[in-house]
């Protein structure tokens, strides 16, 4: 029997137990957080938080009103940082929340 390089593996293993879009989730927020901190700036990024992904939607908590709406006027830039950095078009909303 052959064998198979980890980064094949994984993906399979993964889709068996039916945990792929989790894990897919958890991609896209990481991908999301590095993204706010580039985009805002690390001092302002620590009232943000990527908090959840689901239905093609980042959730992103903040702290105040003023937060929220400086990411807002930057949401276009956020979304394509992050599937920049996923390699996919997996984002097309940003819900806020308190």
């Amino acid at each position: 029997m052959p064998w198979n390089p980890l980064k094949m593996l994984l993906p399979t293993a993964i889709n068996r137990l039916g945990a792929a879009k989790e894990v897919q989730a958890a991609f896209v927020i990481k991908a999301a957080q590095e993204a706010l901190e580039e985009v805002l700036g690390a001092s302002v990024a620590k009232g943000a938080k990527a908090t959840s992904f689901r239905d093609k939607t980042i959730n992103i908590q903040t702290k105040n009103a003023i937060i929220t709406q400086e990411i807002q006027m930057r949401q276009r830039q956020l979304i394509a940082r992050v599937n920049k950095k996923t390699n996919a078009k997996l984002v097309f909303k940003i819900r806020f929340s308190r």
